[in-house]
């Protein structure tokens, strides 16, 4: 994602996968707000496939954080 101009976006999602907690769910409320962040900025720019993956990822992360939204 970064080699296509989404630097700031793929920033994002690698900051959220570093993110330190002595949780798994927090771990994957992170990720699953980094990627909220990805799709409501950039989601209308992305490749099909890639769009169809993050939304496949979010339904995953959906199953610990059913009503995960951006604050």
């Amino acid at each position: 994602m970064e080699g296509s101009g989404f630097g700031t976006e793929a920033g994002h999602l690698r900051a959220a996968m570093q993110f330190q907690s002595l949780s798994s769910l927090e771990i994957m409320g992170e990720i699953g707000l980094a990627l909220l962040r990805v799709q409501s900025t950039v989601g209308h720019l992305l490749p099909w496939r890639t769009r169809r993956q993050l939304r496949r990822c979010l339904r995953e992360v959906r199953k610990s954080w059913p009503d995960i939204a951006l604050p």
